[in-house]
């Protein structure tokens, strides 16, 4: 089975989150010899499957550094989650599973009592429906 099955970006007409559903890639953080893992570049495409995007995910000593780059989205906040499987079909990517959650922790990024490893933080599309934004989630890894 492929290390990535097929990564996008779910996006719905008005207030919905958009989720980048890249579960599919990550694992816990373990210990072990360092290796070398290049950088993944995935096209993120919304629920009508037009290419939206572009995720870069590139493997960093503190976890994964992932890169947004997404233009034609609905402006305002948004969610952002890491999901359980790395399967994405459309048009409402259920086939993806829930958030990422190795831990059992409960969900949101802030949550005293969580968060789910693949919650992240919320971000914000512009008025004009551009996303340019990075973050670095610290529990998950491109490694195998």
């Amino acid at each position: 089975m492929e290390r990535v099955t097929k990564m996008t970006q779910r996006i719905k007409r008005f207030a919905f989150p958009l989720t980048i559903l890249l579960v599919g890639m990550f694992a816990l953080v373990g210990w072990g010899a360092q290796e070398e893992i290049e950088p993944y570049h995935v096209v993120l495409v919304n629920a009508d499957g037009k290419a939206v995007g572009e995720a870069t995910l590139t493997e960093t000593n503190s976890g994964v550094l992932i890169h947004v780059h997404a233009q034609g989205i609905q402006p305002g906040k948004h969610a952002l989650h890491i999901h359980e499987f790395g399967l994405c079909e459309g048009p409402d990517f259920t086939s993806a599973g829930g958030h990422f959650n190795p831990y059992n922790k409960e969900h949101g990024f802030e949550n005293p009592r969580g968060p789910h490893a693949g919650d992240l933080p919320n971000v914000y599309v512009t008025a004009q429906g551009s996303l340019e934004v990075e973050v670095l989630p610290p529990l998950v890894t491109l490694k195998k």
